[in-house]
């Protein structure tokens, strides 16, 4: 239970090449799938979970091992949000930047294809926020968080 059967820097080595790999892949995906997961989406990510924690720790079943990976994940990933926090190119790199779905009530249609957002979750995005029609929006951002803020054209802010 408390041996360990690989070496400890191997574990932290594993543990940091799937970090690296799953950030890639995950800042890939797009925004819209952080806020809007389905529930397929959900067991996709649970799949994405079992397959790596058997990289991370190989036939590593023991306590050392698991602790080890996860202070790894949350020390690499504490390491980011102090990096994002102290430079503005690495906050972009990491967490990317807002986009411009509708400007003066014209949709950007480039944006919702690259983003791969639909017409319907755009409207629903708005019906949640009290928008009936797009005519309504002064500025609509999809922002890094994956979520839809939107502005009406009545509407001020500073």
């Amino acid at each position: 239970m408390w041996d360990l059967k690989l070496p400890w820097y191997e574990v932290v080595f594993r543990a940091f090449l799937i970090f690296s790999f799953l950030f890639i892949i995950l800042r890939v995906l797009g925004k819209k799938h952080f806020s809007e997961m389905t529930p397929f989406d959900f067991i996709v990510f649970l799949f994405i979970s079992e397959a790596v924690q058997n990289a991370m720790i190989e036939d590593d079943k023991g306590i050392p091992a698991a602790l080890i990976s996860v202070s790894t994940l949350v020390i690499l990933n504490a390491m980011l949000s102090k990096l994002s926090f102290r430079s503005k190119k690495a906050e972009k790199m990491i967490e990317g930047n807002p986009k411009e779905l509708i400007k003066n009530g014209k949709v950007n249609k480039s944006i919702l294809k690259e983003e791969a957002i639909t017409d319907r979750e755009l409207y629903q995005a708005l019906r949640m926020q009290g928008v009936l029609s797009v005519e309504e929006v002064k500025l609509a951002m999809l922002e890094t968080n994956g979520s839809i803020s939107v502005i009406k054209k009545d509407e001020s802010f500073h």
